[in-house]
């Protein structure tokens, strides 16, 4: 593991800070959802509240990606949460994050998004810029939206950046980065390795794969981020990888 400096121990332990403020989302629903983030962002029902189509990973996703974005508007929300607030605030903070794109400027990758890509929908509708990688095809991925809350733009996007791979091929990882150019901000996976009956997605030898594509795809300083495992790696290049305790 590598030595960290002052300055990662810093940003560590404000990240673990605003992590815990941020599980309050939703505390006062009976569901636990994120509030208005719901069909039309992720083409499901609300993010966190069901038990199956990994919302509750994804949740945890979000919440992860949100507590390391020091924008003023995600500050804004977790100022909110640190007092005393109504619902109708923390879903108006919520779409603060939609209206301000807080995500802009940031590539991301989803790998085994599953068939329904929750967490990169809600990155996209942030503003990120995101691909997703699956051995389903794109006309495979599905929305489960009112007519009218379709959002054909949304659904161009997904398909044009949607790669339909097989992750355990040694080959693939050449052909995300010839299609994606590589350098992302952010690799992350919470459905790798799943069954659900007809819908499969690919195994993956870890850790042996893993690291080499991320070796591959991510820009210095990237991050890679599973709920699964809860423990984000920075890739600091011919260095390696730094494990950050921030979970």
């Amino acid at each position: 593991m590598k030595e960290r400096s002052r300055e990662h121990i810093s940003r560590e332990l404000q990240v673990v800070a605003r992590r815990l403020i941020l599980l309050r989302i939703g505390l006062d629903k009976p569901d636990g959802g994120i509030p208005h983030l719901n069909t039309p962002a992720a083409g499901f029902g609300c993010i966190g509240a069901g038990v199956c189509h990994n919302t509750p990973l994804a949740k945890e996703q979000i919440l992860f990606v949100l507590a390391a974005n020091f924008h003023s508007t995600v500050n804004k929300l977790i100022k909110l949460l640190g007092t005393t607030h109504t619902h109708q605030e923390i879903g108006e903070a919520v779409d603060g994050l939609i209206k301000r794109r807080v995500f802009e400027g940031i590539k991301t990758l989803d790998l085994g998004c599953g068939f329904i890509p929750v967490f990169a929908r809600v990155l996209r509708t942030m503003g990120a810029e995101v691909y997703t990688a699956d051995v389903l095809s794109a006309d495979k991925l599905e929305w489960y939206v009112r007519p009218e809350d379709h959002n054909q733009s949304a659904k161009e996007a997904e398909t044009r950046n949607h790669l339909c791979c097989n992750l355990s091929f040694p080959e693939t990882v050449e052909m995300i980065l010839r299609r994606t150019g590589g350098k992302f901000d952010l690799i992350t996976s919470a459905h790798l390795s799943t069954d659900w009956s007809k819908h499969q997605t690919g195994l993956f030898d870890f850790p042996r794969s893993l690291t080499r594509l991320l070796q591959k795809l991510l820009r210095p300083f990237g991050i890679y981020y599973s709920p699964m495992d809860l423990t984000p790696r920075m890739f600091l290049g011919e260095e390696g990888f730094m494990e950050l305790d921030i979970i």
